[in-house]
Parts: C-alpha cells; structure tokens; sequence
C-alpha cells in the first residue's frame, strides 16, 4: 500500500491477525458458477466470528482503514446464542487484508 492514510499502524494489523487466526478464518471455497465456462470457480474467503460486537466493530473500523468493507451477518448458535459473523469473498479485499 502506497497511500499512508491506508495502512494499519503495526499494532492494529498484528491485533487483527490475531483476531483471525484465533476467532476467525481464510479459507478457500469451491463453489457453482453460473456464468463461468468452468463448471465450478474457487473462492477465497476471510472473516472473525464472534459474540462480542464491540470485537466486530473494531474487525470492521480497521478493514474500512485499509478500503475494505465487509458484510456483517447476525447468527444463532445451535444452542441458541447469537453470534455475529463479518466476512469478505471479494478476492481484492482478502488481499489487502493478508497483505
């Protein structure tokens, strides 16, 4: 990242691999497209799940600092808790988060 106003200070971005790599994940996905010659495309994908929303907030203050915005969804867990999910597919925004 050339522009200074989008980079994380060094301790948001080690926060924010943490939150990852303990509460959230980078996976890849396999899924049917539809407007694809191949019958089936790959899809990268990353996101935190958690309970707490002011974890999530934070998860999406520092993304939209470094131009990602990332779709939050609200869940219910099988014993009834909720929980929240924030997570992107675009492939340009999984990159500048690894990145």
């Amino acid at each position: 990242m050339n522009n200074r106003e989008n980079q994380l200070e060094s301790i948001e971005a080690s926060w924010l691999a943490g939150i990852i790599e303990g509460d959230g994940f980078i996976s890849v996905c396999v899924y049917k497209s539809p407007k694809s010659q191949l019958r089936y495309c790959p899809k990268a994908v990353i996101g935190v799940t958690n309970q707490d929303m002011l974890i999530i907030n934070h998860v999406d203050n520092l993304t939209r600092k470094i131009g990602v915005v990332m779709n939050i969804n609200e869940h219910t867990t099988p014993k009834g808790l909720p929980i929240t999910l924030i997570a992107t597919s675009k492939m340009i925004n999984v990159k500048k988060i690894i990145d």
